[in-house]
């Protein structure tokens, strides 16, 4: 059985791949100039296994998705990405990932907007989402809270602390699913256990 990876050239080029055996076969467009790169060892190869994190990253700025795609990519997560509320709502239903990265201002429905049909949503009721926004403004961050959003940062990002801040988001997400599987479980002892009789 094949198992999927994906492996990225760093510093400027990036190559979706996936091994089958012992083959390197490309998703995208593999340029002779690439791997002379790679053989000369000009570029380093950053392979990531399809069991790390999926993130989400949503924004209308295709060069700031780049960005926070590298910056992700780097700390050896996986990610997905959307342009609109409504590519990111159809990713999420058909990829559950474990968190999104959500710009506030984009056209169609905004970012804000969109964390709350995703709160409605069973399978991303619990994902993090930490939504971004240009306007350090208190109605803008509180609206996104009463959204559903985990966690609100400001632009322009700090992209030595976004990767460090997306993995602690992540730990903490973790550890509430882990305790509300403790809680349904003693739950369920209470109400079926013959000792509670």
């Amino acid at each position: 059985m094949a198992v999927a990876r994906r492996a990225f050239l760093l510093p400027d080029c990036e190559l979706g791949v996936r091994w089958v055996g012992d083959k390197l076969r490309g998703s995208s467009e593999i340029r002779s100039t690439d791997l002379r790169g790679i053989l000369r060892g000009n570029y380093h190869l950053v392979v990531i296994p399809d069991d790390n994190p999926l993130v989400l990253v949503c924004d209308d700025d295709s060069m700031q998705r780049l960005l926070i795609r590298q910056c992700l990519e780097s700390e050896g997560m996986r990610v997905l990405e959307a342009q609109d509320g409504h590519e990111a709502l159809d990713l999420v239903a058909n990829n559950n990932p474990d968190f999104v990265f959500m710009d506030v201002d984009m056209p169609g429905i905004s970012g804000i907007e969109t964390c709350r049909r995703l709160r409605a949503r069973e399978e991303s009721e619990d994902t993090p989402i930490l939504i971004v926004t240009g306007a350090d403004d208190q109605e803008t961050i509180d609206l996104g809270f009463e959204a559903g959003a985990t966690q609100y940062i400001t632009k322009p990002l700090n992209w030595p602390l976004l990767g460090r801040l997306v993995k602690y988001m992540l730990r903490s997400a973790e550890t509430y699913q882990e305790l509300k599987l403790k809680e349904d479980h003693l739950r369920y002892l209470a109400y079926f256990d013959h000792l509670t009789d």
